[in-house]
This record gives structure tokens, sequence and C-alpha cells, in this order.
């Protein structure tokens, strides 16, 4: 099953936000599920500052996509 793609508004939320705290597209290659589940509970942190309620599966989906992407 293929991720939908990002539009433009949630690739430069993801992409700001991954550069913001250090985060590389080889890093989220290379990122074990230990590590993409530490990434993800730290976003949906972020997120939930911004939102009612959490997006949860857009994080996972979005997070998923961005490690295929160059975003440096």
């Amino acid at each position: 099953m293929s991720l939908p793609p990002l539009n433009k508004t949630q690739y430069d939320t993801f992409r700001t936000w991954l550069l913001y705290n250090a985060y590389t597209p080889e890093h989220l290659r290379q990122a074990d599920n230990v590590e993409m589940r530490r990434i993800i509970r730290q976003m949906d942190y972020w997120y939930e500052g911004f939102r009612i309620g959490s997006e949860r599966r857009r994080i996972i989906a979005g997070l998923y996509a961005m490690r295929d992407r160059d975003f440096n």
C-alpha cells in the first residue's frame, strides 16, 4: 500500500519540524522501529500544542513519506 503524497503545507510543516529538531533524511531512513516511535511521540506532543486532537496517523504517514525525500 502506497502512502498518499504530502501537500505543500504538510511538506513545509514536516520539513520545518524535522530540520529544527536536527533530523535528516538519512536519520529517518536508518531509524529502527524504536527510534521512529520516539520521533512520532515527539512530533505528536508538538502537534497537541496547536490542535485539539492529535493527528497521529497523519504524523506517521508524513514521517514515512519524508523519509524518502531530500529536505535539507
